[in-house]
């Protein structure tokens, strides 16, 4: 019996809802990105209004559950259960034979984990929620496997976006869509401020992150996340440098510390991640509001 796939991820077809006011990047970095959050209720308090939010990988999760108007508490939860070694289970054994004799498995995507407790713990947060629910307007950065694209999502399945955007390869299976195969949002765009810019945005407040490998991964499985971790890295490096230097962009970046670094699947610290990021967007609050209009 053939395994049945997640159902297509749309992708704009039609010009999406101009956000206007500050919209909200947040980047990957694992259970670091719920600083958003936090930054999110500071501008609230602070009566600017966040017109707009756009994630990538772990930041995703969490732009969606801003955009669709959770409370911190219930995103603090569900972000703790997303981002925990469990994730990762399933079928390692397999992935080893698979490894040895490739014959075994043609045409079929290589993962170290077959991805199912993910997609369960994704499927389970977001249930059927859809784009068009969204309280804010969302969009997700997911990358096309094949030609390393980023490709931006932001109609139909919430569920199915967000566990593309986190489908760390060789870790988990890519996700399937009208004939891509979508990976992690990381490898494209770990910071996609330029998704907002071109959104019609006044202002962007981008939350972004450096990333480390998990403390107690061995094998194969620390081989896979710490080049990912390193590849991601460099891209945010470069991206930070290239929003450093272009003066017409209104960007305001934010690295909360002491979350700068945190291991991947760590959520331990989300709690915390959510307080520094509301630290963080208030002690610049006054640079934001040079960069308003």
């Amino acid at each position: 019996m053939s395994r049945q796939e997640p159902p297509p991820i749309p992708l704009d077809p039609s010009p999406a809802r101009d956000p206007g006011g500050v919209t909200l990047v947040v980047g990957a970095g694992g259970a670091a990105s719920a600083a958003a959050v936090g930054a999110q209720r500071s501008l609230q308090r602070a009566g600017v209004r966040v017109g707009g939010v756009v994630g990538s990988s772990s930041g995703g999760a969490v732009a969606a559950a801003l955009a669709l108007g959770w409370e911190a508490g219930t995103t603090e939860a569900v972000l703790r259960r997303l981002w925990m070694p469990a994730v990762m289970r399933g079928a390692r054994q397999r992935a080893a034979l698979r490894l040895a004799l490739p014959g075994l498995a043609r045409g079929a995507a290589f993962a170290l984990s077959e991805g199912g407790a993910l997609t369960e713990r994704v499927r389970r947060a977001f249930g059927e929620a859809r784009f068009e629910d969204a309280r804010i307007p969302l969009r997700i950065v997911a990358t096309d496997l094949d030609s390393g694209e980023r490709v931006r999502l932001e109609q139909g399945s919430v569920a199915d976006a967000v566990r593309a955007s986190l489908s760390v390869p060789l870790l988990f299976p890519p996700v399937p869509w009208q004939g891509r195969q979508l990976v992690d949002g990381a490898l494209s765009d770990p910071l996609p401020v330029l998704e907002a810019v071109g959104w019609g945005s006044e202002v962007v407040v981008a939350v972004g992150f450096m990333s480390r490998a998990p403390l107690r991964a061995g094998g194969a499985l620390a081989a896979v996340l710490s080049t990912h971790v390193a590849a991601v890295n460099s891209l945010m490096r470069l991206a930070s440098a290239y929003y450093d230097l272009a003066a017409p962009l209104r960007v305001l970046r934010l690295e909360p510390a002491p979350f700068a670094v945190t291991p991947m699947f760590d959520g331990s610290g989300t709690a915390e991640a959510i307080a520094a990021g509301e630290r963080a967007m208030d002690d610049a609050m006054q640079d934001l509001a040079r960069l308003l209009p």
